[in-house]
Formats: structure tokens, C-alpha cells, sequence
């Protein structure tokens, strides 16, 4: 049997009519491997994948801002997204990188498109227990599933900064000790960490924890971080 070509292939994938279609036919196959958007199968497709939830517009303006933020074009560093924070006035590095590694699912030091727009699927379109899950992969940055009361100390009082709202060391300490003396009372010993369930519990009387900071803000200054460009004229100068 004769091979297709990649771009018969193609053609015969873009008339499935799924939105993201249109977004991979502008990415190059060596980009389409390193940001690892799989193509549904014909058979099944995904029913919740984070592309899927936006328009092609929409796919069209997030990529463009994802690829201004990078400077290879492809995945966003922890040092280029501290740039695109700082254009937040967020310069907080506690809060940086662990937002930062929140987002990075598979832990290998990068962010790529595929996880940026697993983040914004959440902070735009998400449930609130998808939010208070994605708040919590922040406070928990072991990530082994709990949150220390050092941590969740540490947390909360540089999120009261980041929000406007600075609360001093010691209010922190007694919010962080009425959380724990709850759950003392409902388990009948004072625990040493909180899990996902306690930390939603929590999260339901405190919105704060979970609207941290709004997706279009992250968009635009990503857009306006002009990190790219930076880096071809820093090449073209030498």
C-alpha cells in the first residue's frame, strides 16, 4: 500500500472538524511533538481536553501570547514566566514557582502549550473544585498530596501581598491554627498536615485561596512580556 503523505494526512484529519485542528495546522511537526498535543482518535475522542474548550480564536490569541512569553518558541522556562509575573507586579518567588510548578504537570522543569492551556481551562472555564485543586498542587509543593502547617503559613502570607490585603505574620499563624484546631476536633488528634479534602474544606470559606489572580491578566502580560523578541535581536546583535 502506498504511503500518504504528511499533508494528505493532515487533510484528512482537518475535516474531523474538531476545533484544535485548526490551531495544529499552524504548528510545524517538530512543534507538534514538543508541545505533545495528541489528535483524538477517530474512534474516541477526548471528552474534557483543555483545547477543546476553547474556540479557534481563542486557541489563535493564547498560542500567540504563549509563543511572545518563550524564547524558543515552544516551552516557557520558570525564569520567563518570573517575567511575565513581574509584568504582573507579582515578584514574590515563593509564589512564582509555585504557581509555576502547579502548572507543570509532568515535573520536567518546563511549561509547555499543552499545560498553559490546561491552567487557563481551569481559571477560566473551570468548576470551583477543579480551581481548589489547582490552588492546592500550589501550597503543596512537595507534591505528595499534602500541606504542611510551615507551608500553608508561608502560602497565605504571601498571597495577603500579592492580593492587596498584607496580612502581618501573626494573624497569618492564627488563621493557619483555627484551620488545624477544626480539624483536630472533627479527627479527634491535632494532625501535622492538611490533604486535598481538608484544603477544600478551608478553601470554601476563603476564596482568596482560589482566586488568586485572574487568567487575563497571566494573558495579557505574557503578550506584552515580548521575551521572544528579545531574544532574536539579542541573536541578530551577535
Amino acid at each position: 500500500m502506498a504511503q500518504q503523505s504528511p499533508d494528505t494526512r493532515r487533510g484528512r484529519l482537518m475535516k474531523a472538524g474538531d476545533s484544535t485542528f485548526g490551531l495544529l495546522s499552524i504548528l510545524n511537526t517538530r512543534e507538534q511533538a514538543l508541545i505533545k498535543i495528541q489528535r483524538p482518535s477517530a474512534e474516541k475522542k477526548e471528552e474534557s481536553s483543555a483545547l477543546s474548550q476553547f474556540d479557534q480564536k481563542e486557541l489563535d490569541t493564547f498560542y500567540d501570547a504563549f509563543r511572545k512569553s518563550s524564547s524558543d518558541g515552544k516551552v516557557v522556562t520558570l525564569s520567563e514566566f518570573s517575567k511575565v509575573f513581574h509584568l504582573m507586579n507579582i515578584n514574590d518567588p515563593l509564589i512564582v514557582e509555585s504557581t509555576f510548578n502547579a502548572w507543570d504537570l509532568n515535573h520536567d522543569g518546563t511549561i509547555d502549550f499543552r499545560e498553559f492551556m490546561s491552567a487557563l481551562a481551569v481559571l477560566l472555564k473551570g468548576t470551583p473544585e477543579e480551581k481548589m485543586k489547582l490552588a492546592f498542587k500550589m501550597f503543596d509543593h512537595h507534591n505528595n498530596g499534602v500541606v504542611s502547617r510551615e507551608d500553608m503559613e508561608k502560602m497565605l502570607f504571601a498571597l495577603s501581598a500579592v492580593q492587596g490585603r498584607a496580612m502581618d505574620l501573626s494573624a497569618v499563624k492564627t488563621i493557619v491554627e483555627d484551620l488545624f484546631k477544626s480539624l483536630k476536633e472533627r479527627m479527634g488528634h491535632m494532625p501535622h498536615k492538611i490533604t486535598l479534602d481538608d484544603f477544600m474544606d478551608f478553601a470554601t470559606r476563603r476564596p482568596e485561596l482560589v482566586n488568586m489572580f485572574k487568567a487575563e491578566d497571566i494573558v495579557s502580560a505574557m503578550v506584552h512580556s515580548r521575551i521572544q523578541e528579545d531574544e532574536q535581536a539579542h541573536k541578530a546583535i551577535k
